[in-house]
């Protein structure tokens, strides 16, 4: 959970509160409602095959810089999931792609931060692979060359693509 110590709203201290058996942080004036809720922050990311490959990406930016993923980020504000996916792998390699279904969803997991991932597969259909963006590198490897995947959910969803 957050750290935080005053309301947004009013500036008044915040207090931990119990509701259906979670935490949260809830505002000490009783004349604002202000509750810190810190739901879930959505992600989505894509496997997109070449040719019996997929494309990974080295991470340039926290956290895991150097560690290598599936091209993913954030959900903008008002985002079509899908269309974050596609501007994603965009800004991270270069390469156009078109969403052609949806792979899996996780949840948020206690060590892997407070995220909610949907992964789609896309296909390309215009640019160069090249790494952009938050990327140190972007690679197209086959299952058995890839390198360790730094987030486990992507491991998971790519053993899943493979079937392993």
């Amino acid at each position: 959970m957050a750290d935080y110590k005053f309301c947004p709203q009013c500036k008044e201290d915040l207090k931990s509160v119990m509701e259906n058996g979670e935490e949260y942080q809830s505002c000490t004036n009783d004349f604002c409602s202000f509750v810190f809720y810190d739901n879930p922050i959505p992600v989505a990311a894509a496997i997109v095959p070449v040719e019996n490959k997929i494309v990974l990406v080295q991470r340039g930016v926290m956290p895991d810089i150097g560690g290598w993923c599936l091209p993913c980020g954030y959900i903008n504000k008002n985002e079509d999931p899908k269309k974050a996916a596609i501007r994603e792998v965009k800004e991270e390699t270069g390469l156009d792609v078109v969403i052609t279904g949806i792979l899996d969803t996780t949840k948020p997991l206690p060590h892997g931060g407070n995220r909610i991932v949907l992964f789609y597969e896309a296909i390309v259909n215009g640019g160069e692979l090249k790494a952009g963006d938050d990327a140190l590198d972007a690679k197209l490897f086959h299952y058995h060359e890839m390198p360790e995947i730094c987030f486990g959910s992507h491991r998971m969803v790519v053993d899943k693509y493979f079937n392993f």
